[in-house]
């Protein structure tokens, strides 16, 4: 059941890394005064929200793996 379940951290594995890179570019882009300043907040939260989604699929996905692990060592 629980390799069934196993998609939960993956779409976050691969949206985090990209928003953090996305928001690089835009916070690089502000700096370089191509882009609006009044979007640097929206760029700020990209990063953190792309942190927080990355590093809670990272947890799942770690969850997962020592439940499998615990489950097979002890059957």
């Amino acid at each position: 059941m629980i390799i069934l379940d196993s998609s939960d951290g993956v779409p976050s594995l691969i949206c985090g890394p990209l928003a953090l890179v996305f928001s690089s570019k835009a916070a690089k882009d502000i700096r370089a005064g191509t882009v609006n300043p009044s979007s640097a907040g929206m760029a700020k939260a990209g990063k953190i929200c792309g942190l927080i989604g990355l590093l809670l699929g990272i947890l799942i996905i770690l969850s997962m793996v020592l439940f499998v692990v615990f489950v097979v060592s002890n059957h």
